[in-house]
């Protein structure tokens, strides 16, 4: 992953001792290009993939198991209040 990293001195000193210690400051330029193409089509798939965990929550719910799953934004989930208020 890339990003920044903002905070106190104390906070970056100790990711500058252990963190970078054991991943790196700076990513590769092919591990850059991976980033970057995958957020350029991640608006293509992430439909995709709330479709498809769709599909598996409902085939779950109508397994003979009886096994259930809950997804964030079903309105099945009474769970899910939390997230739609905070969005």
């Amino acid at each position: 992953m890339a990003g920044i990293i903002v905070g106190p001195k104390a906070y970056i000193s100790e990711l500058l001792r252990e963190v970078f210690r054991d991943f790196g400051g700076v990513i590769s330029p092919f591990n850059a290009w991976l980033i970057l193409r995958g957020i350029h089509t991640l608006h293509v798939r992430m439909p995709v993939h709330c479709s498809n965990a769709q599909r598996v929550a409902e085939f779950s719910r109508s397994a003979p198991e009886g096994r259930t799953s809950e997804l964030s934004w079903a309105p099945q989930n009474t769970r899910g209040t939390s997230w739609r208020r905070s969005r």
